[in-house]
C-alpha cells in the first residue's frame, strides 16, 4: 500500500535481503530476472528463476499478478525450507498469498492512482542540432580536401551553418509523456459459515516510447465455506487478459532508437504538406528509414489470457489430525501478430521501401496439481510442539505452440497473413509429469528448542529412464538463547537465535525430451539425385537426472533494544 506498483517484482525491489531482481530491459510488464542469493544453476539452458507458488498453485511468472491481490509474500532461500519443494526449489522458493474476507467483516474498497514519466533531457546523450552537425560535416570535408586531396567539395546541405535553426531532435520526436492509470476495486464479506473476497483490476501503462502500451485486466475470487465443525471447503478463482505492444529492435547496436541517435538534425520527420518521408539519404551518410514512421506503422501486438482454479477440501479427523485435499489448475494462452508494411521495413544500411512481412503465432498450455496432505499438531505436557506432515501430490503439464510467417504481400492495405502469398508455418506440443512423496516434521521444546527434519522423493518425466526419481532431505536446529533465565540480566538484548541448517534441493528446467535420442531430416544422393531421408541429430541419454545442490547454512538473529536494531547473519 506503500508503493503503488502495478508489477509485484517492482514491488519487491529491495525489499527482501538476498532477492535480486532486475530488469534487463526498459520494455513495461517485461519479466524480470529474479534471482536468490546468486544463481542457481551451471547450465545456461536450465532457468534459474526461483519458483514462485501462488495460493498452492506453481507459477512461471508474476507479471500477471495485481499487487492488491496480495496479501504476504514470503521468500525461501536456504535448502532446509526449500528442500519440501525437491526437485524444483534449487533457486529459492517464492510463495505469494492473496486476500482472504475476515469473520464478521464486510469492506468494499476502491482505489485509483495516476501518474506520468518522462526521459528527461538529463537523460538523453547530449546531441548536435542543425547548426552544430552542418558545422562539424562542412569542417570534415574541408579536411578531406586539405589532407587527403578530395575534389568533391562540401555538400551544399552544409555550405552555410549559420542559415540553419536547431532542426529536428530526434527524441522528442520518438519519445512521449507516457500516462500510467490503475483502478482497483475490493469487495469483501464473511460470516460464520461463508467468506467471501472479490478484487477487481484495470491497469493501463504507455510507454515513453511511441506506439507502445501495455493493458491488463485482472479479476480475483477467494471464497471459504464451513460445511460443519470439522469440513471446510475452499474455491479461488482467478483471471487475467494482458495485451500490449512493444515494436521489437528498440534498443542495442544499430537498431530503432541506436540508428536515430545518428540522424541528420536538418531532416524533418514530417513534411510540410503533412506527409511523411520514406527513407533519407544525407551526403556522406548511409541510407535510413524514417524511425517516426517505423514505430508508427509496424503493429507487433500481443495478447495474453491466464486463469488458475484452487479448489480444497479441509476435514479433522481428530483433534489435531487434518487432511486436505486440493486440486489446482493453471491455464493460459498467448497470441501475438506482427505487421511490417513495405514503407516501414528497414533501417539503417537498408532503408525502406522493402517487401512487406507479417506473421501470426499462438500458443497454449494446461498445468494441473493434485496434492493430498496429512498434517498433525499436537502439544505434549504444555512443553513439547510436534507438527508432522505426510504428503503426495501429482502434476501433469501440456504446452502447444503453432506459428505462421507471411511474405510476398500485393501491398500495404492488408496486413493479415492470410493476404500474403507465401506462407510458412511450424508448431509442437510437448507434455512433461511429476510424482512426488514428501514428509516433514517440526519439533519445538517451550518454543526455544527448535528442531525440523524434511525429505521429499521426487519422479518426473523430464529425466531418463535410469534416473527418474531422487530423494531431496533436509535438516535444521535452532536456539533462541535470549529466552533463557541466565539471558534477562542482559536488558539491552531482545532476541538472540543461532540456527544451522542443511539441505539437498533440485533444478529440473532441462527440457521435456532431451535425455531421448532425436531425428533430423536430411537430404542423400541417391541414382545421382537428391533424396530426403532422417538421421540422427541427437543422442539419448538414460542417465540424465537434474542438477543438485547441497547447502549448508549457519546463522544469528540479533536484535537489540526491544528490537529497535535488528542484525540477521
Amino acid at each position: 500500500e506503500a508503493r503503488p506498483q502495478s508489477d509485484v517484482s517492482k514491488a519487491l525491489q529491495g525489499v527482501v535481503p538476498g532477492l535480486s531482481i532486475i530488469n534487463s530491459s526498459g520494455a513495461i510488464n517485461k519479466e524480470p530476472t529474479i534471482t536468490i542469493r546468486g544463481t542457481g544453476t551451471l547450465s545456461n539452458e536450465a532457468q534459474s528463476n526461483p519458483l514462485i507458488i501462488v495460493d498452492g498453485v506453481p507459477m512461471d511468472d508474476i507479471t500477471y499478478l495485481n499487487t492488491q491481490d496480495i496479501e504476504n509474500i514470503s521468500v525461501l532461500k536456504d535448502a532446509a525450507s526449500t528442500s519440501l519443494y525437491g526437485s524444483r526449489a534449487a533457486n529459492g522458493v517464492i510463495l505469494v498469498t492473496t486476500k482472504r474476507a475476515k469473520e464478521g467483516k464486510t469492506d468494499v474498497e476502491f482505489s485509483a492512482y495516476f501518474g506520468a514519466t518522462q526521459v528527461s533531457k538529463r537523460g538523453r546523450p547530449d546531441v548536435m542540432n542543425a547548426q552544430e552537425f552542418a558545422q562539424f560535416k562542412k569542417e570534415y570535408y574541408e579536411d578531406q580536401a586539405k589532407y587527403e586531396g578530395y575534389t568533391g567539395g562540401v555538400p551544399e546541405c552544409y555550405q552555410n551553418p549559420s542559415s540553419l535553426q536547431n532542426g529536428t531532435d530526434w527524441y522528442d520526436v520518438l519519445l512521449q509523456t507516457a500516462l500510467t492509470q490503475n483502478y482497483n476495486l475490493s469487495l469483501q464479506s464473511g460470516t460464520t459459515k461463508v467468506k467471501s473476497a472479490v478484487n477487481l483490476n484495470y491497469n493501463k501503462q504507455d510507454g515513453v516510447i511511441i506506439n507502445t502500451y501495455s493493458e491488463r485486466f485482472s479479476a480475483r475470487a477467494n471464497n471459504v465455506y464451513e460445511a460443519s465443525d470439522r469440513v471446510t471447503f475452499g474455491l479461488n478463482l482467478s483471471g487475467s487478459y494482458m495485451n500490449g505492444q512493444i515494436i521489437p529492435g528498440l534498443g542495442g547496436g544499430r537498431y530503432i532508437i541506436g540508428s536515430a541517435f545518428l540522424m541528420d538534425p536538418q531532416l524533418k520527420y514530417k513534411n510540410d504538406d503533412g506527409t511523411y518521408p520514406i527513407s533519407y539519404s544525407q551526403p556522406g551518410m548511409f541510407a535510413n528509414a524514417n524511425y517516426y514512421l517505423v514505430l508508427k506503422e509496424r503493429e507487433d501486438p500481443k495478447k495474453r489470457m491466464r486463469g488458475t482454479v484452487n479448489t480444497y477440501a479441509d476435514v479433522k479427523i481428530i483433534d489435531g489430525l487434518k487432511y486436505r485435499i486440493s486440486a489446482n489448475a493453471d491455464l493460459g494462452s498467448d497470441q501475438s501478430e506482427s505487421w511490417v508494411p513495405s514503407i516501414a521495413n528497414g533501417g539503417m544500411f537498408s532503408a525502406p521501401p522493402n517487401p512487406a512481412v507479417g506473421s501470426y503465432g499462438t500458443s497454449k498450455y494446461v498445468n494441473w496439481l493434485i496434492e493430498n496432505m496429512l498434517t498433525y499438531n499436537k502439544t505434549f505436557a504444555d512443553k513439547h510442539n510436534v507438527d508432522l506432515l505426510l504428503g503426495y501430490s501429482t502434476q501433469k503439464t501440456t504446452s502447444e505452440n503453432a506459428s505462421i510467417s507471411a511474405s510476398d504481400y500485393p501491398d500495404d492495405e492488408v496486413g493479415w497473413f492470410n493476404a500474403a502469398t507465401t506462407k510458412v508455418g511450424s508448431g509442437d506440443r510437448s507434455e512433461w509429469a511429476m510424482i512426488s512423496y514428501l514428509a516433514r516434521a517440526n519439533y519445538d521444546y517451550m518454543g526455544k528448542y527448535l528442531l525440523s527434519v524434511s525429505f521429499r522423493r521426487d519422479g518426473c518425466s523430464r529425466f531418463g529412464l535410469n534416473a527418474k526419481w531422487a530423494n531431496f532431505p533436509s535438516v535444521s536446529a535452532g536456539w533462541i538463547a535470549s529466552d533463557e533465565s541466565f539471558m534477562e540480566r542482559f536488558d539491552r538484548l531482545s532476541y538472540l537465535k543461532l540456527r544451522g541448517s542443511y539441505g539437498v534441493v533440485g533444478n529440473y528446467n532441462i527440457g521435456n525430451y532431451n535425455h531421448l535420442a532425436t531425428i533430423g531430416t536430411y537430404n542423400y544422393v541417391f541414382n545421382n539425385g537428391i533424396a530426403a531421408g532422417r538421421g540422427t541429430s541427437g543422442i539419448g541419454n538414460a542417465d540424465l537426472t537434474w542438477e543438485t545442490t547441497k547447502q549448508v547454512d549457519l546463522g544469528v538473529d540479533l536484535g537489540l533494544f526491544n528490537d529497535r536494531v535488528f542484525l540477521v547473519y
